[in-house]
């Protein structure tokens, strides 16, 4: 069971790096609003610490199948700490804040890409394949915590100083790094690693319950050809494995459907995410209690991903995908008619914990089905595609709140998650993977 020793230390270092990521997250929008009073500012303060997700997500999939996952999870660590800490300092010392903070909110963010990149495949180095439901669930609770956690921690620290939320930002970071060094994950021989370079999935075989093949039949059904030839190497190497991994997805029903639904909600959430911190500011709430707010998307989902297991026991991950959508639909609803900043809690937690179960079942699907060779590239294009395109919410959601006002830009986000919903269940995707 040495396997678990790994498991949980990589388990802690990535959740204490990710809760101070969500801190910082959670901080910088609102120190620009606090400090400005613009919302529009404060949108583009969240735009560009999601714009690396867009620009990225796909060149760090190659990179993370192409060297070790470690290695890399600690680089994403120590660059984190060390472009907070900057940022502390600068503000500790009153100096000119707003080009730093562009400067840490896009380092930062290209980093925390990195890191998310890294870690599904690093999980998946560890982790037997029968303990996957186990370990993932675990994960996406960690990562739900997290954000319950480092939401309302960043603006409690905000309420202290403006310094304080990278203070601890900088020493979680940095304690991060130090447990993922003590992580031991497998070693690839040197033809494992040629594999890689060439963009090869692994031979270790696929389940035939969706029409999946094995072997080097694989590397034919993804389109991937002789590993003689020098694809693998070089900017066009890197631009054809990025290829294979949207190749995978494309001739994946069930990955089609939940990368339209990640993408085209993860665009609503983002602009929610700025019209909650408007409403909750203007309802009087502090600081904290706006953190506390935004942090309850991360107690419903510690919750969605606690339960998530027992669920997919009896419901396959494309009802879990379509029920999501309607439910997802109810939950924007009770934001909508919120009058106070506790029932604004409520609403986002319901997203959070719809999300927690519907992440399961998906990350748990992708891990059972893909090569371990491949998987950077594979997770790569939906993140990519989901977060990627999230700025253009926190964005959109600055400008409109301040042209329209909350309310009608609340009736763009329940129509649209409507339409969703609607596209969802209407989509045709084989019995077996239901």
């Amino acid at each position: 069971m040495s396997w678990r020793r790994d498991f949980w230390l990589l388990f802690a270092g990535s959740s204490l790096a990710t809760v101070a990521a969500r801190a910082s997250a959670a901080a910088y929008p609102l120190l620009a609003l606090l400090l400005t009073g613009s919302p529009v500012l404060a949108g583009w303060v969240r735009f560009a610490s999601m714009a690396p997700h867009l620009l990225f997500t796909l060149p760090f999939g190659v990179l993370v199948d192409r060297h070790d996952r470690r290695r890399l999870l600690v680089i994403s660590q120590v660059g984190r700490a060390v472009a907070i800490g900057l940022l502390a300092v600068t503000i500790a010392a009153d100096g000119p804040w707003m080009p730093v903070l562009w400067a840490t909110v896009v380092v930062e963010g290209t980093l925390t890409v990195l890191h998310q990149r890294a870690l599904g495949p690093a999980i998946a180095e560890v982790v037997p394949k029968e303990h996957t439901t186990w370990a993932v669930s675990r994960n996406e609770g960690a990562l739900a915590a997290a954000t319950l956690a480092g939401q309302p921690v960043g603006g409690f620290l905000l309420g202290i100083g403006n310094a304080f939320p990278f203070v601890a930002g900088l020493i979680a970071q940095s304690a991060a790094a130090v447990t993922i060094l003590w992580t031991r994950m497998p070693v690839r021989r040197a033809a494992e690693a040629e594999v890689v370079a060439h963009g090869l999935p692994d031979a270790h075989g696929l389940p035939d319950a969706h029409g999946r093949l094995d072997g080097t039949a694989v590397a034919e059904h993804v389109g991937v050809e002789d590993a003689s030839d020098d694809r693998g190497r070089g900017v066009r190497g890197a631009v054809h494995d990025m290829a294979q991994g949207a190749r995978w997805i494309w001739r994946d029903a069930f990955l089609r459907l939940a990368v339209a639904v990640f993408t085209t909600t993860n665009v609503l959430w983002q602009m929610l995410g700025i019209l909650l911190i408007v409403l909750a500011t203007s309802a009087g709430a502090s600081p904290a209690a706006v953190g506390l707010i935004l942090g309850a998307t991360g107690l419903g989902g510690v919750v969605g991903s606690t339960v998530a297991p027992r669920v997919l026991q009896h419901v396959g991950p494309v009802t879990v995908l379509r029920l999501a959508c309607w439910l997802w639909l109810g939950a924007i609803a009770v934001v909508a008619f919120a009058t106070a900043p506790p029932v604004l809690a409520v609403g986002w937690g319901c997203v959070g914990l719809i999300a927690g179960v519907l992440d399961v079942a998906t990350m748990t699907y992708v891990i059972s089905n893909t090569p371990k060779d491949l998987m950077g590239r594979v997770t790569s294009v939906p993140a990519m595609l989901a977060l990627g395109v999230s700025p253009l919410g926190a964005l959109a959601g600055g400008y409109l709140v301040e042209l329209w006002g909350p309310q009608p830009v609340l009736l763009v986000a329940a129509v649209a998650m409507a339409a969703i919903a609607v596209f969802a269940t209407l989509a045709r995707v084989p019995s077996q993977v239901r």
